[in-house]
């Protein structure tokens, strides 16, 4: 037996023994086991349960809190005790007398039963074999039964108020249809409620059914906050023992643990006016405000972990939920996101907040992967609301049948980074040297391919969505998991969305191995085909052709996709009048106009007679043109169908619908006569009727012009409309691009900012489409010569209204919306203008001059045509000039040729009806001083710039440049036409000396340059130049006096008028640099100054004074008037009297 150490024996307490013994066991204890981790107690505590009928022991002694819970567990069983009604107690015999249908009253003596005689009339004929007992037994248990079926309702059942009738007599009717109720029972209220049921409406019946519904919610029980609370006391009279702290561990308070009792803290700090805070969104994607209370509607708002008592969730919750394990919180998340992302396409969270577009991107594109169906339809959804701008696609759709030239505008991203570089760009990048020379340079074009995805994303996050191989995975989610859900619909948007980008975007989705033709025969099936019941699958698709018209747009052959044959059905298929159908054939108008315009063959639109013949009888006989609201979508479909109608290539075919087109336009106008426009489909459809009837040949307008355009154009309703392009004009408008706005995602800029409130660009009463569809018939006429016609509606449709909208424009556009591809409509109608020959009989020249200009500084490569059209039949006109006694017709012709030479090489527009929304704009505000921008560029100035080869320098000498230049300008300038700052202009002149072969020293040109330079001296004798402004595409002043003073230095030769223009900064009026520039640095160029008092800017009064207080300025003053100044000389003087004033000398 193993001998036991006697060190680990402890002693057990004893009676006597305080407290603190037991703590000091306890010491004891806690050491050795510390010591020794095999260590064990002696003994273990096992507890038993005790048996029920045991009872505890009246010896034993109980501790303080014991009793005390002995003391509520009596209390709790004593009130438990008696209850007042037993569910189910002893089972008892009644004490009480029963009901009894026995007569207990009879007599001993009598005979038991007593015998009676039985009434055969009132027993039951249920069955005549059965005894008489069992025949009177069936008659009770009817009358039983009748008992049961003739009792009376319970009136609790009834409600305790009408939910109808809320007036003051309501609670008497209530009263009183309960009291008629009292009085029946429940199979006659049955039968009358059925039978008032079948005489009811329907749809009054819902309407009482839902207003019960309203009406049953539960009341919130109201507690009377009066009423006191009780509470335990017991737990205070414990803690205020006296001898509290001498317990064990009662004197140590565990103030963590006690936290939880607190209430939570209102920790929301107050914000300072202009503070910003912490963005949270609701589920929806609403930005909610800073602080809200919380709602039992709103709880799981506050369920966030930072912030508690502020609603909602941060970006960065969102993205922590959207990456949980829970699908339904991932797809909660992903929703928000996608919320928050159509309300910041909408413009409203521009100024407010930053959303990070390209980790949106990559955190939606990788959800998009997942195999969840709920979780690819959320995610698509979102990459289709992040990519398809909504407001952009729904203004496109308005306006498509009167879209400029019928182009699709593209997206595309255009690199600031250029390869070849304009004049005006080496204006911009010239530099100084150690060698005086001018530098222009290039930077070469980054490779994108080199680019990580996320830095991709944040240069062209379209390309980084197609490195994402989306083609792949939209091929595999729409025709491998086939989920028949908006999946569909939001795919349908991506690829929308893709193909507006360039054409080498659309030509990657057109040859994608099965995308197209999958889609073609799920999405496009025949008309004739029986539809299934599926909501997406085998039924047509509208998105689907919009996705094959953008693809067209670019010249790909659509067609092979052999969907004409479907096109065909669609136009001809009949059926009940639905948004879905009447999407759908509004899109196959579209799409086979596109396939006929670029096609340009008649078997298409020979096919579609019988069925747009159809069309033209239904509209004429049904459209109500003067309704708002849903009859919006059929003006819409009449535009369309007119537009195919009158497809340009197809005019020898439209005489069989010229007579019925005719009357379908007379009813239309003539409604419009008598009532003002309301919807925008009301003017889409006037403007493509009458561009329609422009294109009809063989046709007589004549009595359409005089009976119901004419009438139009003295109504009220136009003079409204002129009223309205004033107020609406895009061109006018004070309108602001949005600020947030990323250059790696563009669009249209359908969303405009006006008094920082977003909105939509075009206006529901914008009416330059009905102007232009008025001007395309006048030429139309003007072409056919019919001068009573033309006459008579040029002078119906130019009135006051008309003429200030005009003059309004002249004044110049607003510089924002000059590229936005909404704007193109209001520039054709413009341009449209211009091209009357007779417009300088209702417009002073000096107005059409100042349009004209406006037109052209809005004009790329996408408005070549009428750029060219403007520059030789307005810009360089005689006739559209005053005061030209110097020029001749054969100057501008020369003029006119040389300015296209500086054009350089412009790419021209395609057969594709596509608008490339990015193209810079060829024309400049200094456009016409831009010939002397080729002396910067000379070979003897430059490192062998290949600018000098240009046809333009080769072409022209340095004299024709700068005679043509400076003779063009004064002319616009004669006719109140300078469309550069002063300061610009005094650029330009000072380049005009700059020549390498010094032609200025020529007696002709320098004698223009004198007359010039005395002008602009005489029209800013009080004008201060800003010499720090930055101008666009050039060079600020500061590195053009610089190589102006070096080469004045050496070239001038005591010229007088060179002189005067390199005094103008040396004014005191300007800042002290350019005079220490000159006096200091180009000291020996003063030496050549050769002007007279009388030829410089002003009079020698401005270089006089103020007194100049510089000392570094009054040395260098000093030092050039005893060195290198000639006496008597400008410089000479104006040296001598700030040192005289400052009694330096």
């Amino acid at each position: 037996m193993d001998m036991v150490n006697v060190k680990n024996v402890f002693k057990r307490p004893k009676p006597n023994e305080s407290e603190d013994d037991l703590i000091e066991f306890q010491n004891l204890f806690l050491s050795e086991k510390a010591k020794n981790t095999d260590f064990q107690p002696a003994a273990k505590v096992v507890r038993l349960t005790k048996p029920t009928n045991e009872e505890p022991s009246k010896s034993t002694k109980l501790s303080q809190f014991a009793k005390k819970r002995g003391l509520q567990k009596e209390e709790i069983l004593t009130q438990s005790k008696n209850p007042d009604k037993l569910l189910l107690g002893n089972v008892v015999e009644k004490t009480h007398d029963s009901h009894s249908n026995f007569d207990r009253t009879s007599g001993r003596n009598e005979a038991f039963p007593k015998a009676c005689r039985i009434d055969r009339s009132k027993l039951s004929d249920c069955n005549e074999s059965k005894s008489l007992f069992a025949r009177s037994i069936c008659k009770n248990l009817k009358i039983s039964n009748g008992d049961v079926a003739t009792k009376k309702v319970n009136s609790n059942s009834f409600a305790n108020e009408s939910c109808m009738v809320k007036t003051a007599d309501a609670e008497s009717i209530h009263k009183e249809n309960i009291q008629l109720l009292n009085g029946m029972d429940e199979a006659e209220i049955l039968a009358e409620r059925q039978k008032l049921m079948a005489s009811l409406d329907p749809g009054l019946l819902r309407f009482i059914q839902s207003k019960r519904k309203a009406t049953n919610v539960a009341k919130p029980e109201i507690v009377d906050s009066s009423k006191k609370m009780e509470t335990d006391l017991s737990s205070i009279e414990l803690l205020s023992h006296p001898d509290i702290h001498n317990w064990p561990h009662f004197d140590v308070v565990e103030s963590e643990k006690l936290e939880w009792m607190k209430d939570v803290a209102n920790s929301v700090p107050q914000l300072k006016p202009g503070e910003s805070y912490e963005a949270r969104f609701d589920w929806k994607g609403v930005l909610l405000p800073y602080f809200t209370p919380e709602t039992d509607s709103d709880r799981q708002l506050f369920l966030h972990e930072a912030e508690a008592q502020r609603p909602g969730y941060t970006l960065q919750e969102l993205f922590r939920l959207a990456r949980s394990n829970v699908t339904q919180q991932r797809n909660t998340a992903i929703g928000a996101i996608s919320g928050i992302l159509n309300i910041y396409n909408q413009g409203f969270y521009d100024k407010v907040l930053e959303v990070p577009i390209s980790k949106i991107f990559f955190l939606l594109r990788y959800t998009f992967d997942e195999n969840s169906p709920i979780l690819i339809e959320t995610s698509s959804r979102a990459l289709a609301t992040l990519f398809y701008n909504d407001s952009d696609e729904i203004l496109l759709d308005c306006v498509y049948e009167c879209a400029a030239r019928n182009r699709e505008p593209t997206l595309a991203i255009v690199s600031s980074q250029k390869t070849d570089t304009s004049l005006t760009d080496d204006f911009a990048k010239m530099t100084v040297s150690d060698t005086q020379t001018f530098h222009s340079v290039l930077d070469a074009e980054e490779d994108t391919s080199t680019l990580n995805d996320f830095h991709l994303a944040e240069v062209n996050l379209i390309e980084c969505l197609l490195r994402t191989n989306i083609l792949q995975r939209i091929n595999y989610v729409m025709f491998a998991v086939r989920s028949d859900n908006s999946t569909v619909i939001s795919c349908f948007k991506i690829l929308i969305r893709l193909a507006r980008t360039d054409k080498k975007t659309a030509e990657q989705l057109f040859h994608r191995s099965g995308l197209l033709e999958n889609c073609v025969r799920e999405f496009l099936p025949h008309a004739g085909s029986k539809l299934p019941t599926t909501h997406f699958y085998q039924r047509p698709q509208f998105l689907f052709l919009k996705l094959l018209r953008i693809i067209a747009a670019y010249e790909l052959p659509v067609w092979q996709l052999n969907i004409e044959e479907v096109l065909k059905s669609y136009i001809h298929m009949k059926s009940d009048l639905s948004i879905e159908f009447i999407k759908l054939q509004t899109e196959s108008f579209r799409l086979a106009k596109t396939i006929c315009l670029l096609r340009r063959t008649n078997e298409l639109y020979g096919e579609l007679m019988p069925a747009m013949q159809y069309l033209l009888e239904w509209h004429y006989n049904f459209v109500q043109f003067d309704r708002v609201g849903g009859h919006s979508i059929i003006r819409q479909h009449a535009s369309a169908l007119i537009a195919l109608i009158g497809c340009k290539p197809f005019t020898c075919g439209i005489k069989e619908f010229t007579d019925k087109l005719n009357q379908c336009i007379s009813k239309w106008f003539y409604i419009a006569t008598r009532q003002n426009l309301q919807d925008f489909s009301q003017i889409i459809l006037l403007s493509t009727s009458l561009v329609t009837l422009s294109r009809l040949q063989g046709c007589d307008h004549t009595a359409f012009v005089k009976q119901y355009l004419i009438p139009f154009l003295n109504s009220q309703c136009f003079t409204q409309l002129c009223n309205d392009l004033c107020e609406t004009s895009l061109l006018l408008a004070s309108t602001s691009p949005r600020s947030n706005k990323k250059n790696f995602l563009p669009d249209l800029d359908s969303v405009q900012f006006t008094k920082d409130s977003p909105t939509l660009i075009i206006s529901e009463k914008y009416p330059v489409y009905i102007f232009n569809g008025i001007l395309s018939l006048l030429h139309r006429l003007a072409t056919r010569k019919d001068e009573n016609a033309f006459n008579d509606l040029m002078a119906s449709s130019m009135n006051a209204v008309l003429f200030d909208y005009l003059k309004r424009l002249s004044n110049g556009f607003n510089e924002n919306v000059r590229k936005n591809w909404f704007v193109r409509n209001e520039l054709s109608f413009l341009v449209n203008l211009l091209r009357f020959e007779n417009i300088m009989k209702v417009l002073d020249k000096t107005t059409v001059q100042k349009i004209a200009f406006n037109v052209i500084r809005c004009c790329t490569a996408n408005e070549l045509e009428d750029l060219l059209f403007i520059l030789k039949n307005v810009v360089f006109n005689l006739a559209t000039y005053d005061n030209v006694s110097d020029v001749f017709q054969t100057d501008l012709d020369l003029w006119y040729k040389s300015y296209l030479l500086l054009l350089g090489p412009v790419t021209q527009q395609t057969n594709s009806l596509v608008h490339v929304t990015k193209n810079d704009f060829l024309v400049p505000n200094d456009w016409f001083w831009q010939p002397l921008l080729i002396f910067l560029n000379s070979d003897k100035r430059t490192d062998g710039n290949q600018l000098t080869k240009h046809k333009f320098i080769a072409s022209l000498k340095e004299k024709d440049v700068i005679q043509m230049t400076l003779k063009f300008t004064k002319l616009q300038q004669r006719n109140s036409l300078n469309f550069i700052t002063a300061t610009e202009e005094l650029m330009f002149l000072m380049i005009s000396f700059m020549g390498p072969d010094c032609t200025f020293l020529e007696p002709d040109v320098n004698e223009l340059l004198a007359h010039c330079i005395k002008d602009f001296f005489k029209q800013h004798k009080d004008t201060t130049f800003n010499f720090d402004d930055k101008f666009e595409g050039k060079s600020d002043f500061e590195n053009l006096y610089v190589l102006f003073l070096d080469h004045f230095q050496g070239t001038s030769y005591g010229n007088e008028s060179f002189s005067s223009l390199l005094m103008v900064p040396l004014a005191q009026k300007y800042d002290s640099k350019w005079r220490k520039m000159v006096w200091s640095e180009h000291a020996t160029a003063l030496r050549f100054v050769n002007c007279g008092e009388d030829q410089c800017l002003g009079s020698l009064h401005s270089y006089l004074y103020p007194i100049e207080k510089d000392k570094s300025l009054l040395k260098s003053y000093y030092q050039a008037m005893n060195g290198v100044l000639r006496q008597n000389s400008i410089a000479y003087k104006i040296a001598k009297h700030h040192l005289e004033q400052n009694q330096i000398i």
